[in-house]
């Protein structure tokens, strides 16, 4: 079972991938989390919610919304990165 996690920086359009959540915890900030720096996806194209909460633990990620697909979506066409993310995430 692939848990590959990509995440896009809103800021730099630079991309990232984990394996888990633990190892994303290692790399991401509360405050980036906190202030929605981030686009957030799984390997299905299925977009995800990163969370803050308290505890060694910290980060969590749900299952997101049609908004957060939608604005995805468009800051993907807007930025003009299709070429590089199409294999990785696959529009439905």
């Amino acid at each position: 079972m692939n848990n590959t996690i990509y995440i896009l920086c809103k800021d730099s359009s630079e991309m990232i991938q984990f394996e888990s959540v633990q190892e994303g915890q290692k790399w991401l900030e509360k405050i980036d989390i906190e202030n929605r720096e981030y686009f957030c996806w799984d390997s299905f194209g299925n977009v995800l919610e990163l969370g803050v909460k308290n505890g060694k633990d910290w980060l969590y990620i749900e299952s997101g919304c049609n908004e957060e697909k939608n604005e995805l979506n468009k800051y993907i066409i807007e930025n003009n990165i299709n070429k590089f993310i199409n294999n990785i995430y696959p529009k439905t």
